[in-house]
């Protein structure tokens, strides 16, 4: 679990846990003496500072810290911090400033937190994402962290056309019976298994008249049913067809307004939500095809790669945000999961029975899956070392705890062993 930042008493500064006396957020040229000319090379400017490599910028002139700031506050908070000494800053209404483990000589890391972190100048809540810049439940890694490893159940797939084989698989999901469906992309086609990765069947004809696929990226179960919904491309940039869950061509759904559906998923009331990984938008279609909601999200997020849905919340992950962008389901937004140094080009995500968060990533070529708490508290880490993965598209959670993802550039399914939240 992260470590609680907080300190009870407005205004004031502790490092290492001690208080310091007589230095608040309020006294900066006491503050400027701390951190050498980084304060007071700014303390007549109220800059906007929205962004974290600002702050490191800041933090790193004249100081001589190797700075790892977290910031979760808008601009409006920093800019209270950098105001002149003379000036009341309002920072001491809102909470404590925790300068970590600070080395003025270098070598250890400061971690710079402040608390209220959504709360700006006039107390209000900032959620924009050009007006905070960041997450707004930043998780925090220890220095001596470590990763929990993951063990390898079964692994299945190569390069080829037969069966459980794939040539570059875009996307999976669990069926009813858990069964793990992969949209074997290039192959034209949808094969199931057992998630011991036994070959179960597979359907598919290329082409793209209706009933065919061609180059089929997402699929999606209605639980009711047991209907699969797959996106492919079609005769235009997205099509959605629904078929039985033996494989049987149902319908059409016409989706002329999607680019390239990156992550599909289905509500309690069985409505089938596609997220557009183009243009950053989120779609809610019902089974007969009708659009019965949509949102723009580009203002909080740069490229969706997956959803996952949870009661009336949405969770989409942002690539290149490398966090995780929640929204309800009418598209306000409500907060950001993870951080950069968390969950670093995130590309898969499932809710477990808890309520946990997991979010995968394949960054550096090892599969990583970091565990939230669903407020975002950072829970714990996971990686698996045995195996080199590349683009792994996907994550999901069996019932028994079992992880899954597919590894596309790799043409395989990895099945995990259940993960211990300890």
């Amino acid at each position: 679990m992260p470590r609680n930042l907080f300190v009870g008493i407005p205004g004031q500064i502790t490092i290492n846990g001690q208080v310091m006396a007589g230095l608040t957020v309020n006294n900066v040229s006491g503050l400027s003496q701390l951190m050498g000319s980084a304060v007071a090379a700014h303390r007549d400017q109220s800059p906007a500072l929205s962004m974290q490599s600002d702050l490191f910028n800041l933090l790193n002139t004249g100081a001589g810290i190797n700075s790892t700031a977290v910031l979760g506050a808008g601009a409006n908070m920093v800019s209270g911090l950098m105001m002149n000494s003379g000036k009341t800053s309002p920072l001491d209404q809102m909470g404590s400033l925790d300068l970590n483990m600070l080395n003025l000589n270098g070598g250890i890391d400061p971690v710079v937190s402040l608390l209220s972190p959504t709360t700006s100048f006039d107390g209000s809540t900032s959620s924009a994402f050009g007006h905070s810049g960041m997450s707004s439940s930043a998780p925090i890694r220890s220095s001596n962290s470590k990763l929990n490893t993951m063990q390898i159940r079964c692994k299945f797939g190569q390069l080829g056309p037969g069966k459980t084989q794939f040539n570059s698989p875009h996307g999976f999901c669990l069926g009813i019976d858990e069964d793990i469906i992969v949209t074997d992309t290039n192959n034209h086609r949808i094969q199931v298994f057992e998630k011991t990765g036994e070959f179960k069947y597979q359907f598919g004809i290329p082409g793209r008249e209706e009933g065919q696929l061609w180059y089929p990226r997402k699929v999606a179960v209605i639980r009711s049913s047991g209907k699969f919904v797959v996106c492919d491309r079609g005769n235009e940039r997205s099509r959605m067809q629904i078929f039985t869950k033996n494989g049987h061509f149902i319908k059409k759904i016409a989706i002329r307004y999607v680019d390239i559906v990156a992550g599909l998923a289905i509500t309690h009331q069985g409505h089938i939500v596609a997220v557009d990984s183009v243009s950053p938008t989120v779609f809610r279609i019902s089974e007969n095809g009708d659009l019965l909601k949509w949102f723009d999200c580009s203002d909080y997020m740069r490229e969706p790669s997956d959803i996952a849905i949870s009661g009336k919340e949405y969770f989409v992950c942002d690539f290149k945000g490398h966090c995780v962008v929640v929204f309800d389901e009418e598209g306000h937004f409500i907060r950001r999961i993870g951080c950069e140094n968390i969950t670093c080009f995130p590309n898969g995500i499932d809710i477990s029975d808890a309520g946990d968060i997991l979010v995968g990533d394949s960054h550096g070529n090892r599969f990583h899956v970091a565990v939230f708490q669903r407020e975002g508290s950072l829970l714990s880490e996971f990686e698996c070392p045995y195996v080199k993965v590349s683009r792994c598209c996907g994550l999901k959670i069996t019932s028994e705890g079992y992880i899954v993802t597919l590894a596309k550039n790799n043409h395989h399914v990895l099945v995990l062993n259940t993960l211990y939240i300890m």
